[in-house]
C-alpha cells in the first residue's frame, strides 16, 4: 500500500466546527475486462486486494465558512498494522469476523454512510447484510486534544462498539442523516447488482444506550 491510494471516501457528516470522514474500510476484487481473454479475466477475478487508506475514520476542522481551519485540532482514528483500531476489534467479532477477508461487493465488510451526534459516531455497513439484516456500528470518542482519536469501550464485555441490526428487507445502509432524535438510513443493494433504493426511518435512535 502507499500514500496515493485513494481513501475511497463513503460518508461524510458536519457537526460542531467538523467534517468527519470514513473510507469503506473494505477489499477489492479485480473486474473482468472485455479486452482480456478468459484465462486472464479468471486470474483477474482471483484477485484481492486491500489499501490502507481506505481503513480511514477522521475529523477536519471547519469554520463557519466552510474553509478548513487550524482552531481546532483534526484527528484520526489510530491506523495499525492490519487496518486501524475498528478493524482490530472487529477481527473478534462473533458477527463481523468471517466477512473481513470477502472484498466489499461479496457481502464483505464494506462502510457507506456516517452520521455523528455529539461524541456519538454511528457508521453503516452496506455488508454484510446477515439473514436480510442490515447493520450499525456505534462509536464514541474519548475527549482528547490530540492527533488520533480514541474509542470509548462502549459495548457489551468492553467492546468499542455497539452493533445496531434492522431489517431493511435484504438492503445493505447506503449513507446516514441525522433527524432531531432519529436516524433516517438511505438502503440499498449489498452486491454489485440493480435493485430498490429506499429511506426507512429509525425512530429514537438516539435514545438508545445499548445494541438493538
Amino acid at each position: 500500500s502507499g500514500d496515493d491510494e485513494e481513501v475511497d471516501i463513503e460518508g461524510m457528516d458536519y457537526r460542531d466546527g467538523y467534517l468527519w470522514v470514513v473510507g469503506s474500510h473494505s477489499l477489492k476484487r479485480k473486474e473482468p475486462k472485455s479486452t482480456k481473454t478468459p484465462a486472464k479475466n479468471i486470474e483477474r477475478l482471483a484477485d484481492v486486494s486491500s489499501e490502507r487508506n481506505r481503513h480511514f475514520l477522521a475529523r477536519i476542522p471547519i469554520d463557519g465558512s466552510y474553509e478548513l481551519t487550524n482552531t481546532l485540532p483534526a484527528a484520526q482514528l489510530e491506523i495499525t498494522k492490519t487496518g486501524n483500531l475498528l478493524m482490530d476489534a472487529l477481527r473478534e467479532d462473533k458477527h463481523f469476523k468471517d466477512f473481513l477477508p470477502i472484498p466489499s461487493k461479496d457481502n464483505g465488510i464494506d462502510i457507506e454512510g456516517l452520521a455523528v451526534s455529539d461524541r456519538r459516531i454511528f457508521i453503516g455497513l452496506r455488508g454484510p447484510v446477515l439473514r436480510g439484516w442490515a447493520a450499525i456500528l456505534e462509536l464514541e470518542f474519548e475527549s482528547d486534544s490530540g492527533s488520533e482519536l480514541h474509542l470509548k469501550k462502549i459495548g457489551p464485555d468492553g467492546q468499542l462498539y455497539r452493533k445496531h441490526f434492522l431489517q431493511l428487507g435484504g438492503l445493505g445502509t447506503r449513507d446516514l442523516i441525522v433527524d432531531d432524535r432519529d436516524l433516517l438510513i438511505l438502503a440499498g443493494p449489498t452486491m454489485d447488482l440493480d435493485g430498490p433504493i429506499e429511506i426507512f426511518q429509525w425512530k429514537n435512535a438516539l435514545d438508545s444506550t445499548g445494541q438493538t
